[in-house]
């Protein structure tokens, strides 16, 4: 009956917003809350500190967001960091480069800070997607809702670097007068989830939206998907309507979540390892605790919600090398989903 089991692999209080595999029994997972960066060995049960001196915002959504590894890491030891950044009073997203040596991160280059910085603790994203020589960025609206429109600001936009920092020449909007040259789409509200499907070839995000509307999104070039224009949510307080469903020259989700889920994470499982869940979407649920795995054959879309007695916020995806999935639980621990075996 039960073909799958979670287990347990790390306990920890902290709240890792991002992890990822060095090893089959290694991974570096980012402290969201308290600018914190681990080194965890998941055979011996241990946590190593890693130092670094990157000035943390962490108050309200802010902290250390997400890390990703250089396509060449095995040789340069580089990885990506977004994380929110102190800008005198205010805050932005921004991201940096650098070594991570044994016990600390060196050589921390600043290669993107978003536009404008403002006053502001909430809707910072942000995800970091590496493909080929490309690196893409999900930047939440900062609770500004007028923000995601312009492409005057960095603020609700999925932007695109070349992997050093600097903005590839086939951009959409580079040229355009008054328009950001890092900017790949914009009209998002708070993009926490972004992936590429390397299967497939297409990039997706899940973001939140307000009460109701987050979204599953296929990401393209240049295009508006919608936020606060077009929108399936409601406003917290009034209860109204924000925007309209469908609007001419805005692209409609693949998949929208009413009542919200609140997505931590996005992921598409391509392997054999765990049978049931190959070629699908798995997003992780911070509000309705669970795991979402969703299939899309459009225009069909099919949605099972896993671990619902669970009942624990459920934040940050990875895949091991082992082909598992692994999740983190906000202030519980990592686990891992896995196959039963026959005996």
């Amino acid at each position: 009956q039960n073909k799958y089991k979670i287990v347990k692999v790390f306990e920890t209080d902290q709240v890792i917003s991002s992890m990822l595999f060095l090893g089959e029994r290694r991974l570096i997972a980012l402290s969201r809350s308290d600018a914190k960066i681990f080194d965890i060995n998941l055979s011996f049960n241990q946590m190593k500190l890693i130092e670094h001196a990157m000035d943390v915002d962490l108050v309200g959504q802010a902290g250390l967001l997400d890390i990703q590894l250089h396509p060449s890491f095995s040789q340069n030891n580089t990885v990506y960091i977004s994380y929110s950044k102190k800008v005198g009073a205010e805050q932005t997203t921004a991201l940096v480069r650098a070594n991570l040596a044994s016990d600390r991160l060196t050589n921390v280059t600043e290669l993107f800070s978003a536009y404008p910085s403002v006053n502001s603790r909430f809707h910072y994203g942000s995800r970091i997607v590496i493909h080929g020589a490309h690196i893409y960025l999900s930047i939440g609206d900062r609770g500004q809702m007028n923000n995601p429109q312009k492409l005057s600001n960095h603020h609700g936009k999925i932007i695109r670097l070349n992997l050093d920092g600097t903005v590839p020449g086939d951009n959409p909007f580079v040229g355009q007068q008054n328009a950001l040259p890092e900017i790949w789409s914009y009209g998002h509200r708070n993009p926490q989830g972004l992936f590429y499907d390397p299967v497939t070839g297409k990039l997706y995000s899940n973001e939140h939206g307000p009460r109701g509307g987050d979204e599953i999104n296929l990401i393209k070039k240049g295009l508006n998907y919608g936020w606060p224009i077009a929108s399936y949510g409601r406003d917290y307080q009034t209860g109204e309507k924000i925007g309209q469903e469908k609007v001419a020259g805005t692209e409609q989700p693949l998949k929208y979540f009413v009542p919200s889920i609140a997505p931590g994470s996005l992921l598409v499982y391509n392997h054999d390892q765990l049978p049931d869940f190959k070629g699908k979407f798995v997003s992780s649920a911070l509000a309705l605790k669970h795991l979402n795995l969703i299939s899309i054959n459009e225009p069909s879309v099919c949605e099972d919600r896993l671990l619902t007695s669970f009942n624990y916020r459920i934040r940050s995806l990875a895949i091991g090398l082992d082909k598992n999935i692994y999740f983190s639980v906000d202030k519980v621990g990592i686990f891992r989903i896995e196959k039963v075996k026959n005996d």
